[in-house]
């Protein structure tokens, strides 16, 4: 049985900076995850790359990265500091775009969060993780977990759809950087009501069967992601937006 292990190519992927950044800026979400939620299976070119600052993850939308941004190479005004490196390329840019972006709600800082970018509560919006071991228990932190105000302002999630999508690895197209997928399809879902608390709390996984396929007269592994769908919130004090601080597997 063929087995890849995407968190580690991811984790190489972080760390490649002195290799040459190679990654791209967060421009817009993926139309990819409503269509997935509509028809259940869906024929795409996913290329998950973790040398992105979103980490590889996919989001039906997000907030706009807010304060100035910093300069960028691309900038005709441009003038580098002496200590610049070729290798460092856009990062700062392109992480500042990715502010809050899906790749803030795995990155281990409870600080920044997943910010779903479209007006009204974020019903109907989702977030697709694609680093997590799914035969691990999971936590999630639901909401701006950076301090009691931001949690209070900002909507949380209150009930959820808890997706699990199986994905096809193209074969052959593992790199540094991540893998190209061909197929997606949605194999369980649960509804999860979640408490209004501004700490990591369990998050149920709905029950599935892992698979292989075959190539080259092999058994071959799919890959397994978890997408979280929002349908209720408990509603901020001040803003609409609603958050997910971070999403991970329980040590």
């Amino acid at each position: 049985m063929k087995i890849f292990c995407i968190p580690a190519l991811l984790l190489v992927g972080q760390f490649s900076l002195a290799q040459g950044y190679e990654g791209h800026p967060c421009a817009k979400g993926s139309l990819l995850l409503k269509s997935l939620m509509q028809k259940k299976e869906i024929k795409a070119d996913v290329y998950i790359n973790g040398c992105d600052p979103d980490r590889g993850q996919r989001v039906s939308s997000f907030l706009n990265a807010s304060g100035k941004a910093p300069m960028s190479v691309k900038n005709p005004n441009f003038k580098p500091p002496p200590d610049w490196e070729e290798a460092d390329g856009d990062y700062a840019h392109d992480n500042w775009t990715c502010m809050y972006a899906g790749g803030s709600a795995v990155d281990g800082n409870k600080s920044t969060a997943w910010v779903e970018g479209v007006a009204g509560n974020g019903a109907g919006e989702a977030l697709m993780v694609t680093q997590l071991d799914l035969s691990r228990k999971v936590e999630i932190l639901a909401g701006f977990g950076k301090s009691a105000a931001l949690f209070a302002a900002n909507n949380r999630p209150k009930t959820i759809n808890v997706h699990i999508v199986r994905a096809h690895p193209e074969p052959g197209s593992a790199s540094q950087c991540g893998e190209n997928y061909d197929a997606l399809k949605l194999i369980a879902t649960k509804k999860v009501t979640l408490r209004n608390v501004n700490e990591y709390q369990p998050l149920s996984l709905p029950i599935f069967k892992t698979e292989t396929y075959p190539y080259q007269n092999e058994a071959w592994d799919y890959h397994y992601w978890l997408m979280i769908e929002i349908i209720d919130v408990y509603p901020g004090s001040k803003y609409q937006d609603t958050c997910i601080s971070e999403i991970r597997n329980v040590n």
